[in-house]
């Protein structure tokens, strides 16, 4: 019987950050979309979310495996929008890679799985972390005027997790995309940041060589709270829709 760590370490060796940059650039900057994904195929196909992808140029993404160097896109197979996935390929080689389910392989209740990169100072930092939940509940949704199958699971889903693979723990088989974190304490903490923030400069604190705007200073505080606060509801897509895809196009 294979042990919680060998499952961990199989599906970790197959989850890659996403680092994609915004062009054009707003206000004169490039804004960096980060997020998780995952291969699909040993030739280098990988799933992620579409709103991790901030350009239609794949030159601007760049994919970085656990703890190495960036590798860059070599293409986009699709994407969809309302769906909130991309099929994307990086350069030819052999890589592991997931095995892909079913939505129906997982009812309320059931154990599950999922990995990915929670967002760090540095973007190019790649430590994923993997996590263990159940199913609360399955539902469809409408998204865009688009009825969508949807899991939300219980579980310590973090910001930069979006993209990642949902699996059942017991087949370690891919039912679901993460795609979103909702709810928890954080969403209020930003709240309190941009309040913070806004308010005007009343007075500074001298320490050392250095001054301090309170404001200022508890707004970056909140928001790094509110970055790695892992408490809220997790959002996933059904795998059906991209498996759909992968499969009419022969990638699996």
């Amino acid at each position: 019987m294979n042990s919680m760590r060998d499952k961990v370490a199989r599906i970790r060796s197959a989850v890659v950050k996403i680092v994609s940059l915004e062009a054009p650039p707003v206000a004169g900057q490039a804004r960096v979309g980060l997020g998780s994904g995952f291969l699909v195929s040993a030739d280098g196909h990988i799933v992620t979310n579409s709103h991790v992808v901030r350009s239609d140029d794949p030159s601007l993404t760049q994919v970085i495996f656990p703890r190495g160097r960036p590798i860059t896109c070599s293409g986009f197979v699709m994407r969809d929008l309302v769906r909130d996935y991309t099929i994307l390929k990086i350069a030819d080689s052999t890589f592991p890679f997931l095995t892909l389910g079913s939505y129906d392989d997982v009812e309320e209740g059931d154990p599950i799985m999922f990995c990915g990169y929670p967002l760090e100072e540095d973007p190019y930092s790649a430590f994923p972390t993997t996590h263990m939940g159940y199913i609360s509940s399955k539902l469809p949704a409408m998204v865009d005027g688009n009825q969508l199958n949807i899991c939300k699971l219980d579980g310590s889903v973090n910001n930069g997790n979006s993209g990642g693979p949902l699996l059942s723990q017991e087949t370690e088989k891919v039912v679901g995309i993460i795609t979103q974190k909702v709810g928890g304490i954080d969403n209020k903490m930003k709240e309190f940041v941009e309040v913070f923030r806004s308010a005007p400069s009343v007075f500074t604190i001298n320490f050392g060589n250095r001054s301090y705007d309170p404001n200022r200073t508890l707004a970056e505080f909140m928001d790094l709270m509110a970055k790695y606060s892992n408490v809220g509801i997790g959002i996933a897509f059904s795998i059906e829709y991209a498996k759909a895809e992968l499969q009419r196009r022969a990638i699996i």
